[in-house]
């Protein structure tokens, strides 16, 4: 059974109150009761200018019940009734994807294994104080939410935010999971700005930028927060959704459709878009898909529109 300690924190008043941060959670997998309470005093001293607020559970199979429960940091023991050595910091670090793992133990040979396992940072239990637990933590933190901000630059198009192309296949693949899973469609668009380099040429490089960033935030505005948009190369871009039925999709569609028109001092910019829609994963090819949206985007490039002087 899961035991919460919170450090001491004071109480204010008045607008003060507004201003206390919420407090740093941390899930602390401990089976001496004894050590639970030395670590958690030491969390709390060794991070003096934070509110922390420490979870405890005393086995590996409790601890991992909460790996979706945004805590900020683990720190468990190596030695639990349910796992031993090394390979509990390991399955921490496995399971709490994203999550700092600061491993503690009483023998010290356990620290290489253990960070090459996937934690973050090691603790001999001898060498333990506040300030070496409070550092170990901090610099978890620190160095996941470096990397968190690493992998971020590389997934997304730097200019609008988007995920960049390079990185569409992992998150399509995880999304099409999705599509098997509960068994509905998948949904797949192009869009491409009409007479982009009309933009670049009468306007300058600069406006053709920000003409694509708001394109982008249009694009995002009218898709839901679990599709994806990618920008899939210069000004083309590509949405791929979970769609339950055909007429689902013919609604997002239409709606992006009306919403992705701009005006830029005084003129009018569009985009065409074609789409192709598969109404089971198993059908879903997406070489096959991409060449029947990509035709039916470039047909819809005969229409007349593009770039106008708005009346």
């Amino acid at each position: 059974q899961m035991v919460k300690i919170n450090s001491r924190v004071p109480q204010q008043r008045g607008r003060d109150r507004r201003r206390v941060k919420p407090p740093i959670a941390i899930l602390l997998i401990e089976d001496s009761g004894t050590d639970a309470m030395v670590l958690q005093r030491d969390v709390a001293l060794g991070l003096p200018d934070k509110m922390v607020q420490v979870d405890v559970v005393g086995t590996l199979a409790e601890g991992l019940e909460y790996v979706d429960s945004g805590y900020a940091a683990v720190v468990c023991d190596l030695n639990l009734p349910d796992s031993a050595g090394a390979a509990t910091a390991a399955r921490v670090a496995t399971d709490f994807v994203g999550v700092p793992v600061v491993a503690i133990s009483s023998s010290a040979e356990y620290g290489p294994d253990c960070i090459s396992g996937g934690a973050d940072e090691f603790v001999c239990k001898a060498d333990s104080d506040p300030s070496a637990i409070g550092r170990a933590i901090t610099f978890a933190i620190r160095r996941a939410e470096r990397d968190q901000q690493d992998r971020y630059l590389s997934q997304h198009d730097l200019l609008t935010g988007l995920l960049r192309r390079a990185s569409f296949q992992p998150h399509a693949e995880r999304l099409i999971s999705g599509a098997r899973k509960f068994n509905c469609g998948i949904g797949f668009l192009i869009g491409d700005i009409d007479n982009f380099k009309q933009v670049n040429d009468e306007f300058g490089h600069s406006a053709g930028d920000e003409v694509l960033i708001q394109f982008s935030q249009l694009l995002r505005n009218a898709t839901r927060a679990h599709d994806l948009v990618c920008r899939w190369g210069g000004d083309e871009f590509v949405v791929l959704a979970l769609i339950p039925s055909d007429a689902d999709w013919s609604q997002i569609v239409d709606r992006i459709k009306s919403e992705c028109r701009l005006n830029h001092d005084g003129y009018a910019v569009s985009m065409s878009f074609g789409q192709a829609f598969r109404d089971r994963p198993n059908k879903f090819d997406f070489l096959n898909m991409f060449d029947e949206a990509d035709n039916s985007m470039f047909a819809a490039k005969g229409q007349p529109k593009g770039v106008s002087q708005a009346r």
